[in-house]
């Protein structure tokens, strides 16, 4: 009877490991992902604050331009 115990427990035991190894993929994959939309976030700011300045420098430019005429 202990040799079917630890049989069963030994099954038990690689099941968890089992699991233990799929929840860290998960893990990674959710950081993966999470840092993946930061990323993205990051660029469209940079765009919109790019965009932003250009806007501003054409309107400086402009003003200066008219105060010479």
């Amino acid at each position: 009877m202990p040799k079917n115990h630890n049989r069963e427990q030994d099954i038990k035991i690689a099941e968890i490991g089992t699991d233990v190894k799929w929840i860290k993929t998960e893990i990674m994959n959710i950081k993966e992902n999470h840092l993946k939309g930061i990323h993205q976030q990051l660029d469209s700011q940079k765009n919109w604050l790019i965009a932003t300045l250009t806007t501003l420098i054409l309107a400086l430019v402009g003003i200066v331009l008219n105060l010479i005429r």
